[in-house]
């Protein structure tokens, strides 16, 4: 499961590299890595920083106001 994820993620990561290094080129694989440790970051952001509460179902309330 994780080989299956992280071979996601770098072929991800190989197809932005690829529009600016060439799959030719020694330093391709490096920047692929970088690319995709950074996309890794990103899941990882969006992940702890989103508001959770947004799923929760929100309890149906009586109107409380005061219709005076």
């Amino acid at each position: 499961m994780m080989g299956w994820l992280i071979g996601l993620l770098l072929n991800l990561a190989g197809f932005f590299v690829q529009w600016f290094v060439s799959r030719d080129s020694p330093e391709f694989e490096v920047v692929q890595a970088m690319t995709a440790i950074l996309l890794i970051a990103l899941i990882v952001f969006v992940f702890a920083f989103w508001p959770w509460r947004w799923f929760k179902r929100q309890a149906t309330r009586t109107d409380t106001r005061d219709h005076r």
